[in-house]
C-alpha cells in the first residue's frame, strides 16, 4: 500500500485494526500539524509520505497504554465500548503483533504491506532516532519528528509544554535516564531552530490552524 492509499482510506484502516480512538485522533493530528508544516519549510519534501506516515506513526501503541490510568479513564468517558472491550482488544494486539509498541507497529505495517519508503520514515522519525534526524538532511523525517512532538494527549500545544508533559509523565528516579530524556528534549528545540531556519513558523502551529488542514 503507498502514500496515497494510506491517505484515502486510513479511515478504513483504522477500523480494520481496531485502533483505539485516542491513538486515532493522535495520529490524525500529527499527520495535519506534519501537512501544515510541509506547506511552511522552503526545503523539497514528499508531503504524501510524510502525512501517511504521520496516520500510522503509532498504530501499536494500544499494547503499551494503562486503562486504569486518568488519561486512559478520561479518553473513555464517552466510548460506546468501555475499558473491559478495549482491555481485550490490547490483549489481542499483543498477541497478534507483539507485547512493546515499536514492535506491535511494524507488524502491523507489514500486515497492511505499506511500503518501504513510508515505513522507513516512520522508523527513521522515532525519537530514538533525534540526533541521526537533525544530523542528517532527510526533511521528511524533520518535520515528521518534530510535528509528533508538537500534539499533546489533547492537542496541539507549543513544544515546550509537550515536554513538559512527558517529563510528568515517564518521570523516573534513575538519573542516567533523566539525563538521557533530557538530551532528547534538548535535541527536539535544536531541530525546532534547524525548521526555523527554512520557514517553520511555531506560533502558527495551533488546533485552530490544522482544524481546516484536509489529509
Amino acid at each position: 500500500m503507498n502514500a496515497q492509499d494510506v491517505i484515502l482510506t486510513y479511515s478504513k484502516i483504522y477500523e480494520t485494526i481496531n485502533i483505539f480512538p485516542f491513538i486515532q485522533l493522535h495520529q490524525l493530528r500529527v499527520a495535519k500539524v506534519a501537512k501544515l508544516i510541509s506547506g511552511m519549510v522552503t526545503k523539497e519534501t514528499n508531503v504524501n509520505n510524510i502525512v501517511a506516515a504521520g496516520l500510522l506513526h503509532d498504530m501499536g501503541n494500544i499494547v503499551k497504554i494503562n486503562f486504569d490510568s486518568p488519561l486512559a479513564k478520561e479518553s473513555l468517558r464517552f466510548d460506546e465500548h468501555g475499558v473491559d472491550y478495549w482491555n481485550g482488544i490490547k490483549e489481542e494486539h499483543i498477541k497478534e503483533y507483539g507485547e512493546w509498541s515499536h514492535t506491535a507497529t511494524e507488524n502491523i505495517l507489514k500486515k497492511l504491506e505499506i511500503e518501504k519508503p513510508v515505513v522507513d520514515l516512520i522508523n527513521l522519525a522515532s525519537w530514538q532516532h533525534i540526533q541521526e534526524v537533525i544530523d542528517g538532511d532527510d526533511w521528511n523525517a524533520k518535520i515528521l519528528a518534530y510535528a509528533d512532538y508538537r500534539v499533546m494527549p489533547h492537542g496541539v500545544s507549543s513544544l515546550s509544554d509537550r515536554l513538559d508533559d512527558l517529563k510528568k509523565r515517564y518521570h523516573t528516579d534513575d538519573k542516567e535516564a533523566e539525563e538521557e530524556a533530557k538530551k532528547v528534549h534538548d535535541s527536539y528545540f535544536k531541530l525546532e531552530e534547524q525548521l526555523v531556519k527554512f520557514g517553520l513558523k511555531p506560533d502558527e502551529i495551533t488546533d485552530e490552524s490544522i482544524t481546516f488542514i484536509e489529509i
